[in-house]
């Protein structure tokens, strides 16, 4: 599928998505949002969550009491790495979005 799109909010609200610029927001404290697929977006606001993004391009941000995950692939979809990080480590500032460069370091990305 190309472009879906899902949006959740509440406690616990998950929310996951694939495909083509698959995205996928959470709001919500313990509410987690996941995407998978290129240029698929995972963001999260909520306390506790983790926002994880797992395809080719892939970008994430979560809240100051959050993490992101992302994957490091190489064009052939290949999985090189996985990097995660809570919020307020490794350099990862709320509500900022992040991608994985070409070494698999964490680099802000424009929205």
């Amino acid at each position: 599928r190309r472009y879906p799109n899902v949006a959740t909010t509440g406690r616990s609200a998950n929310a996951a998505t694939t495909g083509y610029s698959a995205n996928a927001g959470t709001t919500g404290n313990y509410a987690n949002a996941a995407t998978t697929g290129y240029y698929a977006n995972a963001a999260t606001t909520g306390d506790c969550a983790v926002a994880a993004s797992l395809g080719i391009h892939a970008k994430a941000k979560a809240s100051a009491t959050s993490g992101i995950v992302l994957a490091w692939r190489d064009q052939c979809g290949k999985l090189l790495g996985i990097r995660a990080s809570m919020v307020g480590e490794n350099n990862i500032q709320p509500d900022v979005w992040y991608t994985l460069n070409d070494a698999g370091e964490f680099v802000e990305s424009e929205e």
